[in-house]
């Protein structure tokens, strides 16, 4: 997703252009840190914690080879530290640095883009509800969404609407439209389609008042969703169109990948497959480069379906495969469930009904815990393998 605002934290340090952080010297001294001073500190638990943060920034090393999370877990752990001893400023500081990825997105929002949905929860919860309402509308958006892609929707619209509620008190415009295009985003999900798109035109309402360009494309580029799954394709063309357009002159490469995969499942929709490939593939490509892989599974499942359309089953089953393994990868449970009903279609055109069945269970089981609206469909289909299964069942050898 990419719905969210930044926390507001003025002294942004300089990066490392050669590396994933930024440097260990410059943190420090943005966060008041002299090595001299905590070293003539009385000892005690704020001294140690100070120390800590010390060792942690300069001395860490992970591995090249290492995954992403490891390779920022110094300044997770300084952030840990930090709550500890209940420096909430510090604290924030961190999850609020730039690191250097194609983006130069936020800590806390780079964990969102590489699927790290269960670490953000924990590092959300330990840090709300300490510093101003500001701050804790900004946070409880990332919340909300990291549950979101946890499949926890009931507890994501909580999130959202606290943040809401509290971008209305004090007046903040931009979480408030930020916070609504969410909202919006989890009743589509939902399968609440015209109330999102309400919920969509308010947020956009906003965000063109304030001309935030990056929020009004967020909310035009849902919009497109919800008219999709609504069958008005033309309407959710011309959306995603606006969004793109929006997201290449701000340079948004997330928000740019979303509108090419929604542009390339609008045109499956409309028949017009080579289109579709196009787009999904272009999707594929940003997606990669910004290490979005929720994203990136999205898209090749959306490939996996265009070529099951097109009758080049392989393609289908090795695309579906690849979505399947990164939505179990980043607990992308919406994902699994897409994709194990991508492959249980697939299978039943292929009359290997069998396998299909249990491709079919394995996603109802998954919707039905989510409670989204994939469970009529694998319903549907359970109805139909039934029926096609009893009939070969029944053909002489």
């Amino acid at each position: 997703m990419n719905n969210q605002i930044e926390i507001d934290n003025k002294e942004k340090t300089a990066l490392d252009k050669m590396d994933l952080l930024p440097y260990s010297d410059s943190i420090l001294a943005e966060l008041s840190i002299n090595s001299a001073k905590v070293k003539a500190m009385k000892s005690g638990k704020t001294r140690a914690s100070y120390r800590a943060v010390i060792n942690w920034l300069t001395k860490y090393q992970p591995y090249e080879d290492t995954s992403n999370l490891e390779k920022i877990k110094g300044l997770l752990e300084a952030f840990y530290t930090f709550c500890n001893v209940e420096e909430w400023t510090k604290a924030v500081r961190i999850i609020a640095y730039r690191l250097h990825t194609a983006e130069n997105k936020e800590l806390h929002k780079q964990l969102d883009t590489w699927g790290y949905y269960s670490e953000q929860i924990k590092l959300y919860k330990n840090i709300i509800g300490k510093l101003n309402q500001n701050v804790n509308a900004v946070l409880l958006i990332g919340l909300g969404v990291a549950y979101e892609n946890l499949g926890i929707y009931f507890k994501s619209i909580e999130c959202y609407q606290q943040s809401l509620e509290t971008a209305r008190e004090i007046n903040d415009l931009n979480i408030q439209s930020s916070a609504l295009t969410c909202l919006g985003l989890a009743n589509h999900t939902m399968g609440k389609y015209d109330q999102a798109i309400k919920i969509f035109e308010e947020s956009l309402f906003i965000a063109s008042a304030i001309g935030n360009r990056q929020l009004k494309g967020a909310a035009i580029g849902n919009m497109g969703l919800s008219y999709r799954a609504l069958e008005d394709y033309t309407k959710a063309i011309e959306c995603h169109t606006i969004h793109l357009n929006i997201a290449k002159e701000i340079g948004d490469l997330q928000a740019e990948g979303n509108a090419w995969g929604g542009l390339g499942v609008a045109y499956e929709k409309l028949g017009e497959y080579q289109k579709a490939i196009d787009f999904q593939k272009k999707r594929l490509e940003v997606a990669k480069k910004i290490g979005d892989r929720q994203g990136e599974g999205n898209g090749l499942g959306n490939l996996g379906n265009v070529y099951r359309l097109l009758g080049d089953f392989d393609k289908a089953i090795d695309y579906q495969q690849e979505h399947l393994f990164i939505a179990k990868e980043i607990d992308d449970f919406e994902g699994q469930g897409n994709s194990l009903y991508n492959l249980a279609k697939i299978y039943y055109e292929l009359a290997n009904f069998r396998l299909a069945i249990d491709y079919c269970n394995q996603a109802l089981s998954i919707a039905m815990k989510l409670d989204i609206p994939l469970v009529k469909e694998c319903q549907k289909l359970q109805k139909q393998l039934k029926v096609a299964q009893e009939v070969k069942d029944d053909q002489p050898d």
